[in-house]
């Protein structure tokens, strides 16, 4: 790292689970983003701002990023559960969030965008699925499992 990057990032850096190597991790990292969309655009934003490079592409619905499919109020990853039980966790979200949308875009975007940081970091994490909105349905493929058994 340059005597820049290290100025740049020392707020990162200064954080014990992140440090030094964890800094030059990112930076030499690549993810891809496809679609479009707040949360999407809030994500890419975050990580770049990590000094992740993305890599992003138009169209495709989903959005998603780096195996991460994001709804409109929730996220999940693509390893979590089969691609039909993830459909459904999505769609059992709010898919509207009414007068907190901007505000839900955004917090769907950070955590996403801190779920790839950690991946990033430590490979074996396991997958993540979140729900954020004013009232989160409680499916969690995640915990649950796949219930099609496909």
């Amino acid at each position: 790292m340059t005597a820049a990057e290290v100025q740049r990032y020392a707020r990162q850096i200064l954080i014990r689970d992140v440090g030094r190597a964890g800094q030059e991790t990112w930076l030499a990292s690549r993810v891809r983003a496809r679609g479009s969309g707040p949360a999407l655009a809030a994500a890419v934003e975050l990580l770049r701002a990590a000094g992740v490079q993305v890599e992003q592409e138009d169209g495709g619905a989903p959005a998603e990023i780096e195996g991460r499919v994001l709804g409109a109020s929730a996220f999940a990853d693509r390893r979590a559960a089969c691609p039909a039980c993830l459909e459904r966790f999505l769609a059992s979200q709010p898919q509207d969030p009414g007068d907190e949308q901007a505000a839900v875009a955004f917090g769907l975007g950070s955590l996403v965008a801190s779920d790839v940081l950690l991946g990033l970091l430590d490979p074996a994490r396991p997958p993540q699925a979140m729900a954020l909105a004013p009232r989160p349905r409680a499916a969690d493929p995640v915990r649950a499992g796949c219930t099609c058994r496909s």
